[in-house]
């Protein structure tokens, strides 16, 4: 709607109701951490690196904000490389966290620090200072506590949730560090000064360690799936024609689920599956053109549906655009292993989404138009998938075998390839953009026009070895294929 020709009034109450979501949408992904802590299900993955750029970068991601407010960003080590074993996931949140809210609770004209050093126990030292309002005495021990927060009548003026704060800890705890906070607050006319340090350390790294570089990258607020209920709903077939691409909509959220297809099912035929394993089922039955899935649902996640539909002979070629609240370089990787054509994150907009349908699509029929029948059996580019290309030559082989078979059928051929008409003309068609009864035609004239090239076999014996009893019909299918009769194709040669 924001997008839309609006007034100006509607259009400010879109962007609070927007700002709040985001707001929620945090702090939801902040108790879904806390759950996954008091579980033990949260896990690190560490890889030693020098810290200092890490953090420096980190810091300055925040300067544009905190020109805004009149606030100098200082960022204090030293030039001898600290190299430490962290995860730079988690400990992006942790400093996002300790930044944002010095930033917060700092008056226009003040300060905020960052340092690293090493101490004299071998460990690293980072500190987060400001010079901002600072925190009582009486308050400090139960800052790290999960749903505290400082209440009084000049901090309620700032938002929060008393959740992060809690997180920081406990990630910290994760990497064997501790964290510890001093605070003077100007509670009396006379205090001139007040402010807070939070101080993290952290182990370096062993000798041995095999130091990596560092990531350096802009802070992200951590998202996660929605929750897990939802029932599918599946759409008779029957009633679709190809006058439209079929989507496949895998998608655990029924809010979420009705939501896309309500944005897509003007411009394609829309089917739908509330989990993984029964979006396996569907996408085998009805061989759709495309598939959107999410990352996280019940049954069976994303990622192992995406290998599955790989591995299986009638569904290697379908493109997948997975929906996921969390996008790490690892994760892409790992997903772009398991053969995921794009990614959507979330929350996602209705443009960026339609976008990458369309665009996928028109790839889907570029390889089509590159790789009918005529194409593949002269082509050798890499850009089909192996189990696709051997598809389509147990396909052809088949079809060849046939050519004196009077009795062969589609029917037979879709047997032969374990799957029924119905899969196979929705897996010929995604392929070769062509039917059955086409593709074996062209198979049949292909073969034809390589027999008149290199044989001197009469154009009737050309005609029945290929299978076509009547010369006068083999001529015809001919010249509507090549454009020219078989005799002409013969002596132009």
């Amino acid at each position: 709607m924001l997008e839309e020709d609006i007034d100006t009034s509607t259009k400010q109450k879109l962007n609070l109701a927007t700002k709040n979501a985001n707001r929620l949408l945090s702090l939801i992904n902040q108790l879904l951490d806390l759950s996954k802590l008091e579980a033990g299900k949260m896990t690190i993955e560490t890889s030693a690196s020098n810290i200092v750029p890490f953090l420096k970068s980190l810091l300055y991601s925040f300067e544009s904000l905190a020109a805004s407010r009149n606030i100098s960003l200082n960022f204090l080590a030293s030039t001898t490389p600290i190299t430490v074993p962290f995860d730079a996931d988690k400990l992006e949140r942790v400093f996002f966290n300790l930044i944002s809210n010095a930033i917060k609770f700092t008056e226009p004209g003040g300060t905020v620090t960052m340092s690293a050093e090493i101490t004299d126990n071998n460990r690293t030292c980072i500190t987060v200072a400001d010079t901002g309002i600072g925190i009582s005495e009486s308050r400090l021990p139960y800052i790290f506590d999960r749903f505290y927060q400082v209440d009084s009548s000049s901090t309620r003026n700032y938002e929060g949730s008393g959740i992060g704060l809690a997180i920081v800890n406990e990630f910290i705890k994760l990497h064997n560090g501790s964290i510890s906070v001093e605070s003077r607050r100007a509670d009396m006319i006379s205090e001139k000064k007040s402010g807070t340090t939070f101080k993290i350390y952290l182990p370096l790294a062993e000798p041995n360690d095999e130091e990596t570089e560092a990531p350096v990258k802009e802070p992200s607020l951590p998202q996660e799936s929605p929750e897990i209920n939802a029932s599918g709903t599946v759409r008779n077939m029957l009633n679709f024609s190809l006058d439209k691409e079929i989507l496949l909509l895998a998608e655990d959220n029924t809010e979420v689920r009705e939501f896309i297809r309500e944005q897509l099912e003007n411009d394609y035929w829309v089917i739908e599956a509330s989990n993984g394993k029964e979006a396996l089922r569907l996408s085998e039955k009805e061989i759709p053109d495309l598939i959107i899935s999410d990352l996280m649902m019940p049954e069976m996640d994303g990622m192992e549906f995406c290998e599955k539909l790989r591995q299986n002979e009638k569904t290697s070629h379908i493109p997948v655009i997975m929906l996921t609240a969390r996008a790490s370089h690892d994760s892409k990787l790992e997903s772009l292993e398991s053969g995921i054509d794009a990614f959507v994150t979330k929350p996602f907009k209705v443009k960026e989404l339609k976008l990458r349908v369309r665009k996928l699509i028109e790839q889907r029929k570029k390889l089509r138009e590159q790789f009918s029948t005529s194409a593949f059996l002269e082509s050798n580019t890499a850009s089909v998938a192996d189990v696709d290309r051997e598809f389509l030559a147990k396909t052809v082989r088949l079809i060849e075998e046939s050519f004196n078979d009077e009795n062969f059928k589609v029917s037979g051929l879709a047997t032969s390839l374990n799957m029924s008409v119905s899969q196979f003309n929705r897996k010929l068609h995604g392929l070769a953009g062509q039917s059955p009864v086409q593709f074996i035609i062209s198979v049949r004239l292909q073969r034809a026009s390589k027999l008149l090239k290199i044989s001197d076999k009469t154009i009737s014996e050309i005609a029945y070895e290929v299978g076509y009893s009547d010369q006068a019909y083999f001529s015809r299918v001919f010249k509507k294929e090549f454009g020219v009769s078989p005799s002409e194709f013969k002596n132009s040669l």
